[in-house]
């Protein structure tokens, strides 16, 4: 997920997170994983701020030395 510069700090990525997460329960996932680089603190500030926290290294996609893996529980996400 990317947001332009001119759609930033208005609730745009939240609500599309949000609904990414309600979308996820309703077709019946469990659990949502994401990879960030570590140097995107805007992104790790708003999937933490979604309920996502760190659950070890990333899987690569930026060096594992560079990333770092955030899940989130879809059904505690819903409640």
């Amino acid at each position: 997920m990317a947001m332009a510069p001119d759609s930033r700090k208005q609730g745009v990525g939240t609500a599309l997170l949000e609904s990414l997460v309600r979308r996820a329960a309703v077709q019946g996932h469990s659990d949502l994983v994401l990879n960030v680089h570590l140097r995107n603190t805007a992104a790790l500030r708003l999937y933490m701020k979604c309920g996502f926290r760190v659950a070890g290294a990333g899987r690569g996609w930026f060096g594992v030395a560079m990333s770092c893996c955030l899940r989130e529980q879809v059904v505690q996400a819903i409640q």
